[in-house]
């Protein structure tokens, strides 16, 4: 399904990683900072990394749909809407990354598992990750609002 009420769905499912991601990565970076944490808000970081994770097949999904459509209608297709297109594909994998290093560490520090300078590691991954997962969604958001208003010239 890519049209909800006339309107394209993909405008709409976009709202769900650039939210979510970034929420969840916020999330992760304070339950890093303050470990204690983990046990009460852990599983609520990666339930939002799992929403976010899904979210973004979702608008990938609507996105390579409605650049479908363009093609067919003969629309044409710019540089920047490819490299959106790309970028969407991008946080897909790039949000599957931070969700298993999140749930992993998550995992790890709720049951006190692990060698501590393993848990260090899977912090900073986290960390990493986390800020990656923002920045590619903003940037992938950018490009795709660029595209949009590109046509509109």
């Amino acid at each position: 399904m890519s049209v909800l009420a006339s309107i394209p769905i993909h405008p709409l499912l976009v709202h769900v990683p650039v939210v979510m991601l970034p929420l969840a990565a916020l999330g992760a970076i304070a339950l890093v900072v303050r470990p204690r944490w983990v046990q009460h808000y852990g599983w609520l970081v990666v339930a939002g990394a799992v929403v976010a994770f899904g979210g973004s097949f979702l608008a990938a999904g609507s996105g390579d749909d409605l650049m479908e459509q363009y093609q067919n209608s003969g629309q044409h297709i710019s540089k920047t809407l490819s490299t959106h297109a790309d970028l969407g594909g991008a946080v897909q994998w790039v949000a599957l990354l931070f969700l298993a290093l999140v749930a992993s560490w998550v995992w790890l520090r709720k049951r006190q598992f692990g060698k501590p300078v393993v848990r260090t590691v899977l912090s900073v991954l986290v960390v990493l990750s986390a800020v990656a997962a923002t920045a590619m969604v903003v940037e992938a958001g950018h490009n795709g609002a660029t595209a949009k208003w590109e046509q509109t010239k």
